[in-house]
């Protein structure tokens, strides 16, 4: 009888069961396109209750990087080229896009360098947090390889920027136009310019107040508790504080205002000509108003850095400022004071002098 061949008796490797496979390396499906990304990404974002502008924003950004990818053999500055233009030597554009899987670093970095030549260095940036906030979640989602193409070092630098609250002689200004006016819209312009003032909200915060009397839990006009309810950008809410002359000027626009307005059924605190007055026709109200009292500059994001000014002038902590305004980090107290912080922290030191106890 032959001899047996032996086999020889591999050892198991330690850590690993009879019959236990190595899952293979996850790799990104191919072939979704943009148009395909952007839809679902939506979905996305408005499960999550993100803002109807933040969604337009990252839709303006992916729009413009998407002509870039179809044209990036060219230059596809505004009027002359720029010199030195970041694109690649080449011949004519494809005209094509590639699916998002095989978008690159540098295809992001030359995009991003475009941007900051043919707009500005914070219009790169934000276009820089945009794709980053897709191509994150694409990558959550599996469709583009991790890290993705968006690399934290090409953040475009933008130099900080001091934007000043209004004065007191600006204020008194604005206030004029319509204080003492006795038509519908002196008397609604003069009521959100003074709760604008009050509290700062945002402008969609504003457009958003309903007046529903009847519906106590609709209401978000509290005027003899001196309360108001804002939305914020998330759809969260906030019980605001108002001033009395805040409330006053609101009351007296409920009263001999909106009462006699054709579309005084309508659930909004604020109207227009045609119903709800909205945010586009605040911000215009504000620039008409602005122009009328040769002021410049006149939005409600400076309204806003006022009013924040104001309460740490009168003496409000940034606590308080930022409960009664909505924000949830201190930061951005800071962020909407930060024109007059230093001037603020001279005075506070010259009254509390530490070598003035000695």
């Amino acid at each position: 009888m032959p001899d047996a061949e032996i086999i020889p008796l591999q050892p198991r490797r330690p850590g690993r069961k009879p019959g236990h496979r190595r899952t293979p390396a996850r790799t990104a499906p191919h072939g979704l396109s943009f148009t395909q990304a952007v839809e679902s990404w939506e979905l996305a974002l408005n499960s999550r209750g993100r803002a109807a502008g933040t969604i337009r924003s990252y839709r303006d950004t992916i729009r413009a990087f998407t002509h870039w990818l179809s044209n990036r053999d060219r230059c596809i500055c505004a009027g002359d080229p720029i010199e030195p233009c970041p694109v690649r030597p080449g011949g004519p554009p494809t005209g094509d896009v590639p699916t998002v899987e095989l978008v690159d670093v540098e295809d992001v970095r030359l995009f991003l360098a475009h941007e900051r030549l043919r707009t500005s260095a914070g219009n790169a940036e934000k276009q820089f947090r945009n794709l980053r906030a897709l191509f994150r979640w694409l990558v959550k989602q599996g469709h583009v390889d991790a890290p993705g193409p968006v690399d934290n070092d090409d953040k475009p630098h933008t130099s900080r920027r001091e934007f000043p609250p209004f004065t007191e002689a600006e204020i008194g200004k604005l206030l004029k136009t319509c204080k003492h006016g006795s038509t519908f819209e002196d008397l609604r312009d003069h009521a959100i310019m003074r709760l604008l003032l009050d509290i700062g909200p945002r402008v969609g915060g504003i457009a958003g107040v309903r007046y529903i009397p009847d519906d106590p839990d609709t209401h978000d006009l509290k005027l003899g508790q001196y309360r108001i309810r804002i939305r914020l950008k998330g759809g969260d809410e906030y019980i605001a504080p108002v001033g009395k002359k805040a409330a006053s000027a609101i009351d007296k626009y409920i009263r001999r205002g909106r009462a006699h307005h054709p579309d005084a059924d309508e659930p909004w605190l604020w109207l227009g000509r045609w119903g709800q007055f909205k945010e586009s026709g605040i911000q215009q109200m504000l620039k008409r108003r602005g122009r009328q009292a040769q002021v410049d500059d006149v939005h409600p994001h400076r309204f806003r850095r006022t009013a924040a000014t104001d309460c740490l002038e009168a003496g409000m902590s940034e606590t308080d400022v930022m409960l009664n305004f909505g924000w949830k980090r201190p930061e951005m107290v800071r962020r909407y004071t930060e024109a007059t912080a230093k001037e603020r922290a001279r005075r506070n030191h010259q009254r509390q002098a530490p070598a003035d106890r000695y």
